[in-house]
């Protein structure tokens, strides 16, 4: 009978877990929701880059612009 105790104590422990996770996901989703309608709000059409915590995924990307620009283009 002991370990039904435990299996509950831990079902609730990843429940607490699996709660802050979601809360947290909430959170940033409104942060990014507060930055872009900054940045939308200017309307002067200067449209800057939005780097919000991914510096690594831009250096990442960037090398890859020259052979995006390579494609052909579509025939349509």
């Amino acid at each position: 009978m002991a370990c039904n105790g435990f299996f509950e104590c831990l079902l609730k422990l990843l429940n607490f877990v699996l709660t802050i996770t979601g809360l947290a996901m909430v959170g940033y989703g409104v942060y990014l929701l507060v930055e872009w309608t900054k940045i939308s709000a200017g309307g002067d059409g200067n449209h800057e880059l939005l780097n919000l915590g991914r510096p690594m995924l831009a250096a990442v990307v960037s090398p890859w612009d020259d052979i995006v620009e390579k494609l052909p283009k579509a025939w349509y």
